[in-house]
């Protein structure tokens, strides 16, 4: 059995940086994409059963994973930006929820499942994260008319009035804060548009849609706390990929692996190859984003922007790409692994979560994303039977304390 696991080396440059995405999203009233990505879920399957949301789960049919892990660039370039028929032209009627991008059109689907937050008549302050805040720049903020029906119709821009137009205005906390004010005779249901606007040469604009549920009995949803996760300094430690990484065919497993100070693994996150994602810019950018995603608390696979002053993954250079993490001790691997390498492991005990309860050390169950894992030697064993928030196999957020991937 040949062994391709190609081990990246370290290089001896360490810059410090303080993590964030670029740019940010729509907090209060929360984003479409936003309440897809909190609630997760689509990582655990390829045919989005595992996504608790109806709408969220025919989202991810039509356009994957990349509007969730992406929440925060739901954006357009619109090189004459002040100009509304130039705006219309890029982010295009139907298209408005997805910011006009082909790769997250799931977002744009109608459906009465999108998850709303209920406001009553009268002032409230809409609160924008602001992951990388942009200033020089304006907002503009709209609501569907009347009568607008988000279960079966798609955005246009003629559905919109606007409601309230901000300049300039300062990061509090880590959120842009403005008011808005919902009209006293509105009733049902309608989508918040926010359109957050660079002054800048490339045009670069945000837009976000939040879907709103209009309550005349005092009821309103109350906005979300403070983010409880500060953002780790982050350093780099080397390359993500290289030229001879450029090896992946069909049905292959490309993995990356992080291990700290001690050797001891980390970060084991792989995808599987195939027809739709075999060159390697599109690969490598779906792993990075898995590995973004799950694991933003201790690493990041991206670029220091110096402009906009905060990592990113860069999708036109995949070379350029770096490895982020929390100490230039740790280390990783990116490795691609050929189909015939990985001979079939076909028994086990249990599909999870079946069984759960009697597992016991080298107990294998088929995790809900198809791998085959076993339950580790006690005493670490015990953690096979717990709560499966944290501990299923190849889902949980500890799963790597209680199994092993076969």
């Amino acid at each position: 059995m040949r062994n391709n696991l190609m081990k990246l080396l370290l290089l001896p440059l360490v810059i410090v940086c303080s993590f964030s995405y670029g740019h940010g999203w729509t907090d209060y009233p929360k984003a479409r994409q936003t309440i897809c990505a909190d609630d997760g879920g689509y990582w655990s399957s390829t045919d989005g059963s595992t996504i608790p949301n109806a709408a969220c789960r025919a989202a991810f049919l039509q356009s994957g994973t990349y509007p969730f892990v992406q929440k925060n660039e739901f954006s357009a370039n619109v090189i004459d930006y002040l100009n509304q028929g130039a705006v219309e032209a890029v982010v295009t009627d139907g298209d408005l929820c997805s910011a006009g991008a082909t790769s997250k059109s799931g977002m744009d689907i109608p459906s009465a499942a999108w998850q709303k937050t209920v406001l009553q008549p009268g002032s409230h302050t809409l609160r924008f994260r602001a992951t990388a805040p942009h200033n020089p720049s304006f907002w503009r903020i709209y609501l569907t008319r009347s009568g607008f029906d988000s279960a079966s119709q798609r955005l246009n821009w003629s559905d919109l009035e606007l409601i309230n137009s901000y300049d300039n205005l300062p990061v509090v906390n880590g959120f842009y804060e403005m008011d808005i004010n919902i009209p006293s005779e509105r009733s049902g249901t309608g989508i918040l548009y926010v359109r957050w606007q660079r002054y800048d040469a490339g045009g670069e604009g945000f837009y976000n849609c939040s879907d709103l549920a209009f309550s005349d009995d005092a009821t309103t949803t109350p906005p979300p706390g403070p983010d409880p996760d500060p953002s780790p300094n982050l350093v780099n430690i080397g390359s993500y990929v290289t030229s001879a990484h450029d090896i992946a065919e069909v049905n292959d497993t490309v993995r990356f692996r992080l291990f700290n100070s001690s050797g001891q693994e980390v970060v084991d996150e792989s995808i599987v190859v195939t027809a739709g994602n075999l060159d390697i810019s599109v690969w490598a950018r779906d792993l990075a984003l898995k590995v973004n995603d799950i694991h933003s608390n201790q690493m990041f696979i991206g670029i220091w922007h110096e402009e906009m002053n905060h990592l990113m993954y860069d999708e036109d250079n995949v070379f350029s790409n770096r490895v982020w993490a929390t100490d230039t001790n740790f280390s990783y691997s990116t490795s691609v692994i050929k189909s015939d390498d990985q001979p079939p492991v076909t028994d086990y005990d249990y599909a999870y979560p079946e069984g759960l309860g009697s597992y016991q050390p080298a107990t294998k169950v088929k995790g809900t994303d198809g791998n085959i894992y076993q339950c580790k030697p006690f005493p670490d064993s015990g953690w096979c039977n717990l709560s499966s928030f944290y501990y299923a196999p190849g889902t949980g957020l500890a799963w790597q304390d209680a199994w092993i991937r076969l």
